[in-house]
């Protein structure tokens, strides 16, 4: 309908905005795509027997929640509301 009243010129100006937009909104995509993949959480190095042994002994310890590091006799947990440190040593 429109067409015999947009001159090449202007045809050839919407082509290039529409292709411009899809391109940006490809790229877009592509961006946020790779941010979710490099965001998704890592696999655990702790195998599920040193998880339920440091979940027991924190739990013996009424340990809220708190930030689990290794440390050289084990792992040390800093609770988050109070600070304290709390020692858990490894399982043999």
């Amino acid at each position: 309908m429109f067409k015999q009243f947009l001159s090449p010129y202007q045809k050839e100006k919407i082509f290039n905005d529409i292709l411009s937009t899809i391109l940006v909104a490809a790229f877009l995509t592509i961006i946020i795509a790779l941010c979710a993949v490099g965001m998704a959480p890592k696999h655990s190095p702790l195998s599920q027997k040193e998880i339920s042994h440091i979940e027991k002994q924190l739990t013996k310890k009424y340990a809220d929640d708190c930030v689990l590091e290794p440390s050289a006799s084990g792992w040390s947990c800093k609770e988050i509301k109070t600070g304290k440190v709390f020692k858990v040593a490894r399982d043999n």
